[in-house]
């Protein structure tokens, strides 16, 4: 069902003007997927040759090598802003600043996942002010 929706989304990233494909939530999950996949197809097509294993060494290694900066460049993407990362039984804490124009000045805000756990004035003349 995933296979089926990620294909989907790329259909409609090229040619219906929507979300872009590997912005979603389980597009990155389906490539992972499908390279391991054809990498172990290539694998079991060329077996017991040389110069067949070799092509296939190459293009294992490359794909290796490309999903590993996808994931690096994806995963810095998510954290870049975070002031302190933590991980819990429950899950990750994200602790990051959040600029404002206001007269109350920035703000650093706790939060996991999606849900905002407090929020903080960063200026001393403002941090006694409550946020909620």
């Amino acid at each position: 069902m995933q296979a089926a929706f990620s294909i989907w989304r790329v259909v409609g990233w090229k040619f219906m003007d929507q979300a872009a494909f590997l912005s979603g939530q389980h597009d990155s999950t389906v490539l992972l997927t499908g390279t391991g996949l054809l990498a172990l197809y290539l694998m079991w097509r060329t077996r017991g040759s040389a110069n067949d294993n070799l092509v296939v060494t190459a293009i294992a290694v490359g794909l290796t090598f490309g999903m590993t900066g996808f994931l690096a460049r994806d995963s810095w993407r998510n954290v870049n802003q975070a002031r302190v990362l933590s991980r819990k039984f429950y899950g990750d804490l994200e602790t990051y600043d959040k600029d404002a124009d206001g007269p109350m000045g920035p703000s650093r805000v706790l939060q996991h996942r999606t849900i905002g756990h407090g929020e903080q004035f960063v200026w001393p003349q403002t941090q006694r002010f409550a946020t909620t």
